[in-house]
């Protein structure tokens, strides 16, 4: 796996890139305080089929932290710009948790660089939009985690600080992302977890339903990091919704 910095706009953003010449390349886009660690075990499953890109956006990860915390819409065009800028052509582009937002205003701005989008566990559940809510489903998925992750995740929420991540939370919160997958046209495919809290199985048939060419798959059990306990099936259903 090979890391690399690129610059994109006001930012340097850290790379991981698994590259062996396939003709399909993915671009995996974590979640809220973490970075691209929790994904290396999916994206090592999926590099025999895949050209992997994994980034860590601003603040997150490795990649230098702006002098405030970016909104979604933020984030989100960071992502375009990189891939705007890059050798990535119509790549299938995936999100995990609050990623799933910044996928989907993604693919809504530039929908032609994409083939597919794949959602992994989607927030935020509409019933649920609250900051003490969202905390408290997450101390329950973490009964479900394996610790080696819970341990991953953790780090780099203190990585992150406390601030950043509050603020964040708001601004994940406050991003409704079944009004932004309306506007979607490219197949989208919703995972979700049969142990998930977060992103419960009502919440991923909803997004589906109103979702140009969307799906849903439920895998079973698993919590909110599916991608990290079962990476092996995830990269089956990558490949049977990509057609590869």
């Amino acid at each position: 796996m090979e890391r690399v910095s690129v610059k994109v706009g006001p930012y340097i953003v850290h790379l991981r890139t698994l590259i062996s010449g396939n003709k399909t390349q993915i671009l995996l886009v974590h979640g809220l305080g973490v970075s691209g660690d929790y994904y290396i075990k999916y994206a090592e499953k999926l590099a025999p089929y895949y050209d992997v890109y994994i980034i860590d956006l601003p603040g997150y990860g490795k990649t230098p932290k702006p002098p405030k915390p970016l909104t979604i819409l933020e984030l989100s065009d960071v992502v375009l710009k990189y891939i705007s800028n890059s050798e990535i052509k119509e790549c299938i582009i995936v999100g995990q948790s609050m990623g799933c937002q910044i996928v989907a205003h993604v693919i809504v701005g530039s929908p032609h660089l994409f083939s597919r989008a794949i959602l992994l566990a989607p927030t935020t559940n509409k019933k649920e939009r609250g900051l003490f809510i969202q905390g408290f489903r997450l101390w329950q998925d973490t009964f479900h985690e394996k610790l080696s992750v819970t341990f991953i995740v953790f780090t780099n929420y203190i990585r992150m600080g406390l601030r950043r991540f509050l603020v964040t939370s708001r601004y994940m919160i406050e991003d409704h992302i079944e009004d932004v997958l309306k506007l979607v046209k490219i197949p989208v495919l919703i995972v979700y977890g049969s142990k998930d809290k977060i992103a419960p199985r009502e919440w991923g048939e909803f997004l589906a339903s109103i979702t140009y060419k969307g799906a849903a798959i439920e895998m079973r059990p698993a919590p909110h990091l599916l991608h990290y306990q079962k990476p092996d099936e995830l990269v089956k259903i990558t490949r049977r919704f990509t057609d590869i």
